[in-house]
């Protein structure tokens, strides 16, 4: 019996002295990213996956990266920090933790902080009209009377669409006050305010402005002395000049940015700097260590940004949600990613630079990804995907057998829905076949599975006044439905075919008259004037087409609407007088054949009158 105790005994030690000698991680629960990737195997597995983008690829033209500087971080302990590609490939300077990149849009929820800060000290309230707060006069293209509270700004739902002019300067031009900027930049309220989701730069810079006046002091000092200093955020500068830090303004120079394409490869943007006079909108820049401090401030338990951790925990408690149901898509300004977990955070690109910073707040993880190139950039969505994985059919409900009924066609609620560009939105359109098989989950809510099954993403209904149901992808991507859309199109269609053939008609003109058989008469000669202008207008439309899609939302100068307004009008009456020229053509002139070319004038300048009239061409 002794003996035998003795052996259990000599065993039980042996146990213990071996358990002793493990370590710690094979005792511990694995710690995993959202995904479930294990922390201890991120770096090596981003190595392999992100081999093919390294080194020099200025040469050739395979898709690669410029440069990517990417952090990974669980709550104050980073996981993950790495650089790939150069800064500046002509030069071979690579990235490195003193690379500065723009932030773009993420700069935006430097605005959203500030609010939410000036809301828990009880001096500035979120459902009070920005009206009454902002001056008298500021708002000049206001279509709807219903107030423009301060979360309506926060959600993007002021009403506003794209900008359609200059929220920038040229480099070294002064920079106006912000106020001057909005002023000057002012876009045309479009939807109710309060209704529709439509992302706006201009409305995010008089939310800005609106911090300014309740907090008495310019928004970027605001943002130095409560954001950046409390966080010790010393290589982050946020003025468009970024004259409120001279070391980021001396490495921003070493930034080159690049843009890729298949026929071309890498191309050089240039290290020049586009000041953005909106600049709450989208003009910080700074290192990937200071974004990845500003991100792991906003899911600390110490809350640092605020008084109390209940307004931390306002924050990412959703106000804007997908249908009726309690699955956001927006939370006080913030965007959230329905992925394996719920993400909040911001994108942001400028003209030469991307951004993301997203986080769970829940485990405390989170990612920020800088890069220098804004085109076919292969690595964009990967590590999104890396750290918080996809979500998977029934993550967000168990759905029914009721499917999402759709209309034909829909617009983006964020499109050019008044002005010169409007005609842009109808090539924009989305079928609502992209919406079939999407099914009802309860409140609003519904989820589309893809074509394979593996993953799913959520889709809302939202009524409007109009009767309307418009379709809600996410924050940013709101869909509304349009009536007459191929009739519509049709006439774009319409115009640009009768300006096309009026060149040749106009080269046919030339060869009779050059050999002597060309009819003169005052109705023939209102006829070419016809011909021209609707040419004249196809050009003009193409020419500012190019010069807004070329400004990377930043919107074109005002002195470019202006001209190309009155261009517009011009062609538009020139096409109403060839048109009634056509209609005396028809009644006094003899024969089928010129009474057939009178007819066919008719319907090409009625439909340039009428193109240039519905699509607002003449608006400036």
């Amino acid at each position: 019996m002794k003996k035998l105790t003795k052996m259990i005994a000599a065993a039980l030690c042996g146990a213990v002295a071996a358990v002793s000698v493990l370590p710690a991680t094979a005792l511990a629960e694995e710690r995993t990213l959202p995904s479930g990737v294990p922390f201890d195997r991120i770096e090596k597995k981003i190595d392999i996956d992100l081999d093919q983008y390294k080194g020099n690829l200025s040469e050739g033209s395979t898709p690669g990266v410029a440069s990517y500087a990417a952090e990974i971080f669980c709550g104050d302990e980073v996981l993950y920090k790495g650089f790939i590609g150069y800064i500046d490939m002509e030069n071979q300077i690579p990235a490195d933790e003193e690379s500065v990149y723009e932030w773009g849009s993420i700069t935006k929820t430097l605005i959203w902080v500030s609010i939410l800060q000036l809301w828990e000290q009880g001096r500035l309230d979120l459902d009070a009209d920005v009206r009454q707060i902002l001056p008298e006069d500021f708002f000049q293209k206001l279509k709807y009377d219903e107030p423009i509270t301060v979360l309506d700004l926060m959600e993007h739902k002021g009403g506003w669409g794209v900008n359609t002019y200059d929220i920038s300067v040229p480099e070294g031009a002064p920079i106006p006050s912000l106020e001057e900027a909005l002023r000057s930049s002012e876009s045309p309220q479009v939807y109710p305010p309060g209704e529709v989701c439509a992302y706006s730069n201009w409305g995010a810079g008089a939310a800005a402005l609106t911090v300014e006046k309740v907090a008495g002091m310019d928004f970027a000092d605001y943002v130095q002395q409560n954001i950046f200093q409390p966080l010790g955020m010393e290589h982050t500068a946020l003025r468009p000049d970024l004259s409120d830090s001279r070391w980021v303004k001396e490495n921003r120079q070493r930034s080159q940015s690049y843009g890729f394409n298949a026929f071309s490869g890498y191309r050089l943007d240039g290290p020049k700097i586009r000041p953005i006079a909106v600049y709450p909108a989208g003009s910080c820049t700074g290192t990937i260590g200071d974004l990845t401090t500003y991100a792991q401030a906003l899911v600390s338990d110490d809350a640092p940004l605020f008084q109390s951790k209940s307004t931390q925990e306002k924050l990412f408690s959703g106000s804007e949600f997908f249908g009726e149901s309690d699955l956001p898509c927006w939370s006080c300004g913030f965007s959230v990613e329905q992925m394996a977990v719920p993400v909040f955070g911001h994108n942001g690109a400028t003209k030469g630079f991307t951004a993301n910073m997203l986080f769970d707040p829940v485990s405390k993880v989170g990612m920020v990804t800088m890069t220098n190139q804004i085109e076919n950039n292969p690595v964009e969505g990967y590590f999104p995907h890396l750290v918080f994985g996809a979500p998977k059919p029934g993550d967000f409900g168990k759905t029914t057998d009721i499917t999402l009924k759709t209309d034909s066609y829909y617009l983006p609620a964020r499109t050019y829905a008044e002005g010169p560009y409007k005609f842009l939105s109808y090539l924009n359109a989305m079928p609502g076949s992209e919406f079939s098989g999407a099914k009802l989950i309860g409140d609003g809510l519904y989820e589309l599975t893809s074509e394979t099954g593996a993953s799913a993403i959520p889709l809302g209904e939202r009524k409007l006044s109009d009767g309307r149901t418009a379709i809600v992808m996410g924050g940013a991507a709101t869909y509304l439905p349009e009536r007459w859309y191929l009739a519509k199109l049709s006439l774009l269609t319409m115009f640009f075919l009768t300006a096309v053939g009026g060149v040749f008609v106009l080269l046919i003109k030339g060869k009779l008259r050059r050999s002597g058989r060309s009819e003169k008469s005052a109705v023939s000669a209102i006829l070419t004037v016809g011909q021209v202008t609707r040419l004249v207008s196809m050009l003009t439309l193409l020419s500012m087409a190019a010069v807004i899609l070329g400004s990377s939302g930043y919107g074109i100068p005002r002195s470019v609407g202006v001209c190309g307004g009155v261009i517009q009008m011009i062609c538009g009456a020139g096409s109403i007088i060839a048109a009634a020229a056509a209609v005396f053509g028809l009644v006094k002139k003899k024969g089928w054949q010129k009474k057939a070319g009178c007819a066919v004038s008719l319907l090409a300048n009625c439909t340039a009158a009428a193109s240039i009239i519905f699509f607002e061409m003449y608006r400036f």
